[in-house]
């Protein structure tokens, strides 16, 4: 990364790729990428960022679910990055904000709190559907269902997650469904009983509500999961809505109440643990969309624990289920009236 200064108010910023010098192994693309970035402050504390992108991609070995993508320029171009920063500065904005929360969030540090924990849940989320292999988790062989990423890892002392033997699951499927429809689906919390285990038998209730953006569907959201008789669980669950011109994802975990409420209360959320599962959306065209789907599950609680093959076709077969659920859900409730 190369930076320099041009009168104090203006800066440019160069970053390019050393992949054509020290090349690694790569699943899908080879890359080459050279950025230019200038950045000019004006006088009302403002800053005017132009991004220029120069990229070279091998499309050769791309699988033809992201053919489109890579073909257009969506997968590498400016766009994408400027609305990513543009998202962490209303992020930032956000949390700087005072008595910017409904509900149960009561003081300042406990929206910090949900803020923060919010955003190590997306990033690990992100972790686990990556392809990159210095991510910690190692792709399960033999995993046998099409099209979907099974790998595992496990966890002896990293603080906020739990211990144990680790599975996270990824699918990728195209919907003809407009993205819009899709996020909207799925950060509803009274459409979660149609796809979420955890809400089969009962409802969810919003006890919690953070804007962290411009629009109000970019949002963190603190849900209880009741029963079907009423009861209270033990159980609530964080989730971050995010949505842009390029792309939107809805990412969630359950959590124990009462560390929830502890975090509320002004605690700490750096050693909170939890698995992050959620849905990333692509658009595609006027009424097309690319849904990533991915979940987190703690397989068992010894991190040197084995598995037998038994076991493995178990997971597969849960997985297979959950996902066939949630399409099954979605084409019910989105697609009939996208085709409206």
């Amino acid at each position: 990364m190369y930076s320099k200064s041009y009168g104090g108010r203006k800066w440019a910023l160069l970053d390019i790729s050393l992949a054509f010098i020290y090349p690694t192994p790569c699943i899908a693309t080879g890359l080459t990428r050279i950025l230019d970035s200038t950045t000019e402050k004006n006088e009302v504390g403002r800053s005017f960022v132009t991004w220029v992108e120069h990229v070279e991609v091998d499309n050769h070995g791309v699988h033809h679910l992201y053919k489109d993508i890579v073909s257009s320029c969506q997968g590498f171009g400016a766009t994408r990055w400027i609305y990513s920063l543009d998202r962490q500065c209303q992020r930032l904005a956000s949390s700087m904000e005072i008595n910017a929360a409904i509900g149960v969030i009561t003081n300042q540090k406990g929206k910090a709190g949900m803020l923060k924990l919010a955003e190590r849940m997306v990033s690990m989320y992100f972790n686990g559907v990556s392809a990159s292999n210095n991510t910690g988790w190692a792709k399960l062989l033999g995993s046998g269902i099409d099209d979907v990423k099974i790998a595992t890892r496990s966890n002896v002392d990293e603080p906020g997650r739990p211990l144990g033997v680790l599975l996270c699951a990824t699918h990728c499927l195209w919907l003809p469904i407009e993205s819009r429809k899709l996020f909207d689906f799925f950060r509803d919390e009274n459409n979660r009983n149609n796809w979420d285990v955890l809400c089969k038998t009962g409802f969810v209730q919003k006890i919690a509500h953070i804007e962290n953006g411009r629009d109000s569907e970019n949002s963190v959201y603190l849900l209880r999961v009741n029963a079907g008789d009423g009861s209270l669980s033990n159980t609530v669950i964080l989730q971050e809505n995010s949505i842009d011109a390029t792309g939107s994802f809805v990412v969630y975990a359950p959590m124990d109440t009462t560390k929830a409420y502890n975090i509320l209360d002004g605690g700490d959320p750096q050693f909170t643990a939890f698995l992050p599962s959620g849905f990333a959306i692509f658009p595609n065209g006027p009424n097309r969309s690319l849904l990533t789907i991915s979940f987190q599950i703690q397989l068992h609680k010894i991190p040197t624990a084995k598995f037998s093959d038994d076991s493995i076709d178990e997971i597969k077969n849960l997985i297979a289920d959950s996902l066939e659920n949630i399409k099954t859900a979605v084409m019910e409730e989105v697609g009939q009236s996208s085709g409206d």
